[in-house]
């Protein structure tokens, strides 16, 4: 097939579509066909006739994912050589076909093709869900007899596509990946090039936790109970070992590898208040992309929301990302956190987030804060590969930060006055979110970026140091003010100690005379009032000497 442009990136299905049905079925003409997309990607279409079957057709990319793996189309035809009976089996739209993509000329081949399979009747699993009306007992047994019927399907198909005992998993298993039909009452599972590949075995696991955030523990559990009663001996084995050995690929924490009962289920449920552990991301070789990943990810952050185009805009300096979606007012700051950062300290950061959120519920409210409230654990697709470290996700409402907005506005050749302002509420901010998150038992929060919404002057901060980081040694002040210092000059630094120093002083002014109401004397509270002044002129001569430091590695978790 030759594409319209030599551009890969400008690729469009739709002016190829009459050449692409010549390929499949010797057509002549596209009158009565229609393509359309699939999810929000621009990778997936469905080829549809009302008259004639159709086809689903996918774009993959011509790459291994990793040195030791196959590519999509290697992996398909290995597949077929072990299971010649995938292109007949009726639940599966398992490609069938390769359409190669060359450049107009003819000469240049592109990175990926197009993979084609079988169109098979009925909408997305999600979408359905969606259309139900769950506060009527006719859907809720509706839906619990579809996620039964989920769990019989999938135990059969691991059942049916094992060889020597190892099984091929899905790898990708969750409700956006099994097709429904209201009118047959039959399930279909697609998306099935990755099967059996990089190792990944959490198809039971990803579905279930999915289901769980989406429409509730009844119907998770009517998936799992179902799948448990015909599962093949092989999965429960392997599974009930990786149990005891906690090298779960899905929310181990949570302890969702096969519950046994609904009371089990429950007990994990209610450990999973507060900080969540979300299922498993694969990774290639070359580590996490958020940008390819960006659908994968907002859908397993906010399962139950219809994606309306997330995108991800990376954060300069540091492992991390924002997320938004159009129409959305709130986002999220996604940080990448290597497995080993931190791993001679003895607690864990999931363990911090989760002492930090059972002391401060209302933290995870906070428009200031973007605190961590859940994880994505990362896994490798190449088995040689080291573990590739773990997602943490926090709300957040600001679309770019403080750096973004400063380079922008010098840019412009704005007012420069009205920055310091900006820095000086900054420094502001600071004290003030720590006098509500910190008491004698638990340690300073220290942010190391400046999130900043320019349309409402919000502030928020994030990427905090944990145990085991050598920033710890700092205080919350010192480590902001030389993160600060890598994109800001002295003065605004400057403004943002004399807002925070200004705030301190006001805060402990208001406490030493709640001391001292009761005392007679007005001396005492003159005299305290003046060792105070004294005081605070010292610390804010020292914050400015502390930021003057040259800059510091900010990096961070």
């Amino acid at each position: 097939l030759k594409a319209n442009s030599a551009d890969e990136s400008c690729f469009d299905l739709q002016q190829a579509l009459p050449q692409l049905l010549r390929l499949l079925d010797g057509s002549t003409s596209s009158r009565g066909w229609k393509l359309c997309p699939i999810g929000v990607s621009n990778a997936a279409w469905l080829l549809e006739n009302d008259h004639r079957e159709g086809w689903m057709i996918k774009r993959v990319s011509r790459k291994r994912l990793g040195s030791n793996l196959p590519t999509n189309l290697e992996n398909c035809d290995q597949l077929l050589q072990r299971f010649p009976d995938l292109l007949k089996d009726s639940r599966l739209a398992f490609p069938h076909s390769t359409v190669e993509i060359w450049s107009p000329n003819g000469k240049k081949r592109f990175k990926s093709d197009l993979l084609v399979a079988r169109r098979c009747a009925g909408v997305q699993l999600g979408r359905f869900i969606a259309d139900l009306d769950l506060s009527t007992w006719q859907d809720q047994e509706r839906l619990e007899s579809v996620c039964a019927g989920v769990g019989e399907l999938l135990a059969d198909f691991h059942r049916q596509y094992s060889d020597g005992g190892e099984v091929m998993y899905h790898t990708d298993f969750h409700p956006t990946n099994v097709l429904y039909d209201v009118q047959t009452d039959s399930l279909t599972i697609v998306d099935l090039e990755g099967m059996g590949c990089g190792g990944i075995t959490d198809d039971v696991e990803k579905f279930a936790l999915l289901m769980k955030n989406i429409v509730g523990e009844r119907y998770s559990q009517a998936f799992q109970q179902r799948y448990l009663q015909m599962a093949p001996e092989e999965v429960l084995s392997a599974n009930k070992a990786e149990r005891s050995s906690s090298k779960s690929t899905a929310a181990s924490s949570a302890e969702l590898l096969y519950p046994l009962s609904s009371l089990a289920s429950a007990t994990a449920g209610n450990a999973r208040e507060g900080f969540q552990t979300l299922s498993t991301l694969a990774v290639p070789e070359t580590g996490l992309d958020a940008q390819k990943s960006v659908v994968t990810l907002a859908w397993l952050i906010s399962p139950s929301e219809e994606l309306t185009a997330p995108k991800v805009q990376p954060v300069r300096r540091r492992k991390a990302w924002l997320l938004h979606q159009s129409g959305r007012k709130d986002g999220y700051y996604l940080q990448h956190v290597p497995e080993d950062a931190y791993g001679g300290c003895g607690t864990s950061i999931e363990k911090k987030c989760e002492e930090y959120i059972n002391e401060f519920p209302e933290i995870l409210e906070d428009p200031h804060l973007a605190f961590p409230h859940c994880v994505i654990p990362l896994q490798p697709l190449a088995l040689k590969m080291p573990s590739a470290g773990k997602v943490f996700v926090a709300k957040c409402a600001c679309t770019a930060t403080l750096e973004q907005f400063v380079t922008e506005w010098r840019q412009e050749q704005k007012d420069e006055e009205e920055l310091k302002l900006i820095f000086r509420q900054v420094g502001i901010q600071l004290s003030e979110s720590l006098g509500k998150y910190t008491t004698p038992i638990t340690p300073q929060l220290r942010p190391s970026c400046v999130l900043y919404e320019a349309a409402t002057g919000q502030i928020a901060f994030a990427d905090f140091a944990w145990p085991g980081d050598a920033m710890n040694a700092v205080s919350a002040v010192d480590r902001l003010g030389k993160s600060l210092r890598l994109f800001a000059d002295h003065a605004l630094v400057e403004e943002f100690c004399e807002g925070y120093a200004q705030t301190q002083r006001s805060r402990r002014k208001n406490t030493w005379s709640h001391v001292c109401w009761a005392w007679s004397s007005p001396r005492r509270s003159e005299s305290s009032d003046e060792e105070t002044e004294l005081h605070y002129e010292e610390e804010t001569e020292l914050l400015r000497e502390e930021t003057d430091l040259p800059p510091a590695d900010c990096s961070t978790m």
